[in-house]
Order: structure tokens, then sequence, then C-alpha cells
């Protein structure tokens, strides 16, 4: 299975994109990788069974199951309300305000999840009335009236520089949050300090990085033993172990360039 395939025919590009716009894969193999995800679940509760009961089984997962597993809301809206969601870019399917607003030097992502943080931003603001207004006091009346509110949040914060609005706005219990390059992500002192980002250093200095385990166990934390490994640092003892190889077959399929050493 392919996970281009899958996002398509599970439906996930039928929502990722803009308004009006073609079918968007994501930027990542998210198929593939929830389906590892739910694979490595389904593995830990058949391991629990297994423990209680000496029993095995077998694990079918599909790439496409896995898809339209997490579509979700969206895929349960439209099993109980039978409408058919589109594109919304950055948008939400319910929630308003809570998509991305062009401010003085960027873009920053303003995402409103009740009507309490909506006041509070109001306040923020300076515009407190504008959470008394009844086209906008309940989350519902905002769903109604989305063009209209974000038209208001756009010009609100037009002009504001990103950082300082995010600072302001984050201690008013709003939230906010920067789009990230990869560069930003690695360079943010958040990042580091949960340690996500690991480095190994192999025997002759050299330092690799990579990103750590996302989990953080209180008594189990993950370890990082070994470093990936260099192409062919492992062939020798993978083909002795595997086909029972000996020094003199080895040495003849590295010397064909058949395998690295």
């Amino acid at each position: 299975g392919y996970d281009f395939v899958a996002q398509g025919m599970g439906g996930f590009m039928s929502i990722t994109g803009e308004a009006g716009g073609g079918p968007l894969r994501a930027g990542v193999a998210i198929s593939d990788l929830f389906t590892g995800t739910y694979a490595a679940i389904s593995i830990l509760a058949a391991l629990r069974h297994a423990e209680r009961t000496g029993e095995g089984q077998q694990i079918d997962i599909s790439l496409l199951d896995t898809t339209i597993a997490m579509m979700a809301n969206q895929g349960s809206s439209y099993l109980v309300g039978g409408q058919v969601p589109g594109r919304l870019g950055n948008r939400h399917p319910t929630v308003v305000p809570y998509t991305t607003f062009a401010v003085a030097d960027g873009v920053l992502i303003i995402a409103v999840g009740n009507d309490l943080q909506f006041r509070a931003f109001c306040a923020e603001m300076g515009v407190p009335e504008l959470a008394e207004d009844p086209r906008f006091a309940l989350a519902r009346d905002r769903l109604i009236n989305r063009d209209a509110i974000e038209a208001i949040v756009a010009d609100l914060v037009r002009d504001h520089p990103r950082d300082a609005l995010i600072a302001r706005l984050e201690a008013a219990g709003v939230p906010v949050g920067p789009v990230n390059t990869l560069a930003d992500v690695f360079a943010d002192p958040v990042v580091a300090a949960r340690g996500t980002l690991h480095r190994f250093v192999r025997e002759d200095g050299v330092e690799i990085p990579s990103v750590a385990y996302p989990g953080k166990l209180s008594r189990t934390p993950a370890q990082f033993d070994r470093p990936p490994p260099r192409v062919g640092e492992h062939s020798r003892e993978l083909l002795a172990e595997w086909l029972g190889l000996d020094e003199a077959e080895f040495t003849a399929l590295a010397e064909s360039g058949a395998v690295k050493s």
C-alpha cells in the first residue's frame, strides 16, 4: 500500500486544502505513520491478552482502515448528519475564530475554543463589547457569522508584531501560536527544554542529530543506545546470523560489490 493512495481513498484529501481548491495530501506520510501507531497499540493490547490467557492472535490493520479512523470528528459528522464536509483551509469546521491570521511581520494561529477564551481575546484587544454582540457572544453564533467575526479579528491583529501579540494573548489565556519553519522549531527554547532533539555521538566523534521519542515515561524513560548505522555497518553480523555465511563467503560478496562492509 502507498500512503498517498490511502490519503485519497480514505477521504482525507477531500477535506484538506483551501476552500474551492483541489485535493491535497498532508506534507508527511500520515496514513503510514498512523497505521504504524495503531499497529503498535494493537500489539500492546494483544500482548496484554497473551499475558492473561497465554493465547496469541493475528492483527490485521490496513492503511485504508486507519485513514478512515483518523477522520475523527469529520467522519462522525457525516455518519450522524449525512453532510459531506469540504475543504476549509485552516478553518475549523465548528469552532470560530480558529484559523491563521496575518499580522505585521508574518502569520499566527488564533484558536479560540470557547466563549470564555473569546471574551478574553476581546478584552485583550481592547474591544470587550465585541463579546456582547449577539452575533458573536456564543460559539454557535460565531459559527453562523464566521465570515464577519473572522474579518473583524483580522483587522484587530493586522498591525501587531507577531511575537509581541503572541505573548499578550498567551498571558490572557487565549490559545495562540506561530506558524514555524523547521528551523524555527529546532531553535525554539521550549523544544530544547523538552529534550526533543537528541544527538548521538559516534565513536569517531561525529554527532548525529535525531528526534527523540516523544513519550516521557517517569519509570522507564526511552534509552538511546545505538545511533543509526552507517551503510553496511551490520552486514557481516546479520548475514552470518540470518544466512549462516562464513567469512570467506562474505568476503566474496563484498569484493563483488553485492554487499557493503
